[in-house]
């Protein structure tokens, strides 16, 4: 709530999230139980619009990204990943990620901060897939319709 704050946002988190202490809370128990994953943004409007505010799109694309400047400290680097890496591209493998994550760009900045984006010729995100307009209508990844656009022959 502190990211949405600073723009003005004066709404309790009870009364965004309901029972829910943080917006990832929200968004995981949402999520529960089918295979439609909405983008994390998309759920953030639709919980600001319910409550009646309004918050310009570059001001929700700063909170979120702020938010993620937080929960991404969490995320670390297994030792052996990039020599794993090295390994399977010397022995030409193709990598690709199909990541069910619901936030496409923290995806990518993910990848960017453990220096290994260069490693993988696409990354798939069900949080990017499926966007129309400015909805998103995405899958988790074990629904098989995603497997439909990867840039591979399979």
């Amino acid at each position: 709530m502190g990211s949405l704050r600073k723009f003005g946002v004066k709404t309790s988190t009870r009364e965004l999230f309901g029972d829910h202490k943080t917006l990832l809370d929200y968004y995981y128990k949402l999520r529960e139980g089918d295979l439609e994953e909405p983008g994390i943004g998309m759920v953030l409007r639709d919980l600001l619009n319910e409550n009646n505010i309004t918050l310009s799109d570059d001001n929700l694309h700063s909170a979120l990204r702020s938010m993620y400047s937080v929960t991404q400290t969490n995320w670390f680097l297994e030792d052996d990943a990039i020599p794993t890496l090295q390994v399977l591209l010397k022995s030409n493998y193709h990598l690709g990620i199909i990541s069910n994550s619901s936030d496409d760009l923290n995806t990518y900045e993910l990848l960017e901060k453990a220096k290994l984006r260069s490693y993988f010729e696409f990354i798939l995100s069900s949080a990017a897939f499926g966007k129309t307009e400015s909805r998103i209508q995405a899958f988790s990844t074990p629904h098989s319709i995603i497997f439909k656009f990867l840039p591979i022959k399979q």
